[in-house]
């Protein structure tokens, strides 16, 4: 048994009500390692510093200046290291998170091949976007700016009752970029409505679950949002957006689209 197990059992003795409030007290100082000087220790427990010693002596200690010894020994085996386990995980869950978005831009290879191809023959596009995705589709615009190639960008929220003659047009390409949860029911219909006519020009750029809601399953032109640890949260996709359009900006420059 090692001196916090010790001690663990010696705080479970109500009926000594000094040595509840002693060991108590240790183990709350433990568990934030923060460990005071006898003194300050025993007048935080309203005790004399005798107490404490004879305390710690029954803990198989020679006095209290020991007990925080092996105090600390145990602190730096179980919280210190525990907390750097978690730091270490942390870390390698962000790293593979990071991994994950990048390798789904590699898995969206055909789809923006495609994209590619017809936003440089038609050097037009009209985006649909969520408000979570106006950000990254604002660097998107400036990539399309630099290339000569006209754009403009729909806001859902702003715009749905115009969804439908905002996409009419049939010489220019259509991308609908829907990622939130709560986007409105009746922009959702018209959405759909678009999407169903299967035109080659509308591509759509959604979540699994929403794709799987609202639109038709054999809809080709669609990449889904889908990586590792993806939480739903905006930040995230923002920057697998980001790195999608990064990827689209490196084609377009070369204008390899094959």
């Amino acid at each position: 048994m090692n001196i916090y197990e010790k001690i663990d059992e010696m705080s479970k003795d109500e009926k000594n009500t000094i040595k509840h409030i002693i060991s108590k007290k240790l183990l709350n100082m433990f568990l934030i390692g923060e460990f005071k000087s006898e003194k300050d220790f025993s007048k935080e427990c309203f005790v004399s510093e005798a107490t404490v010693t004879r305390f710690a002596k029954e803990t198989g200690c020679s006095g209290y200046r020991e007990l925080i010894f092996k105090l600390k020994l145990e602190y730096e085996k179980t919280i210190l290291k525990a907390k750097e386990e978690i730091k270490k995980n942390k870390i390698n869950k962000e790293l593979e998170t990071i991994k994950s978005m990048n390798n789904w831009v590699i898995q969206s290879k055909s789809f923006l091949d495609s994209l590619i191809k017809n936003i440089l023959l038609q050097k037009k596009i009209k985006i649909l976007s969520s408000w979570q995705n106006l950000d990254s589709v604002s660097y998107f615009q400036k990539v399309l700016q630099e290339q000569n190639i006209s754009s403009q960008v729909i806001k859902i929220e702003l715009d749905y009752l115009d969804l439908e003659s905002y996409f009419d047009d049939n010489k220019c390409i259509k991308l609908i970029i829907i990622s939130e949860s709560d986007f409105k029911n009746l922009a959702s219909l018209y959405i759909k409505k678009i999407i169903n006519k299967k035109t080659k020009n509308t591509y759509l750029i959604t979540t699994y679950f929403k794709f799987n809601k609202i639109y038709d399953n054999d809809y080709q032109n669609k990449h889904l949002l889908s990586f590792n640890y993806d939480d739903s949260h905006h930040v995230l996709r923002h920057f697998a957006l980001i790195n999608l359009f990064f990827y689209l900006n490196l084609k377009i420059n070369k204008k390899i689209y094959k």
